[in-house]
């Protein structure tokens, strides 16, 4: 077993995280600032928009990659239960917010 590239995993997967947690904070903030009455104009709302599926993409590629990332020393079969139902929802909201 070598133990360099599961510390490397982990690594990635937790840096994954804590950019994430980042990106929800920004976007959260964004979209609040965003709805104010003042800041109504059609460029607005797209934004709000794209910060929105930006947040739920950070989320579900924290629930496919970052998680597992970082606990992949603890458990090799954690994440086989939700791959399969996530994957098409995290790459549709990838698509949608390049679009």
């Amino acid at each position: 077993m070598n133990y360099k590239y599961y510390n490397a995993y982990n690594l990635c997967g937790l840096l994954q995280i804590f950019v994430s947690i980042f990106g929800v904070i920004g976007n959260s903030l964004c979209a609040v600032v965003l709805t104010r009455p003042e800041m109504r104009s059609s460029f607005n709302v797209l934004l709000f928009g794209l910060a929105l599926v930006d947040n739920i993409y950070l989320v579900t590629q924290d629930i496919l990659q970052g998680i597992p990332g970082a606990l992949r020393f603890i458990s090799q079969d954690l994440s086989y239960f939700y791959h399969a139902d996530l994957y098409p929802y995290a790459y549709f909201w990838n698509t949608f917010g390049n679009f």
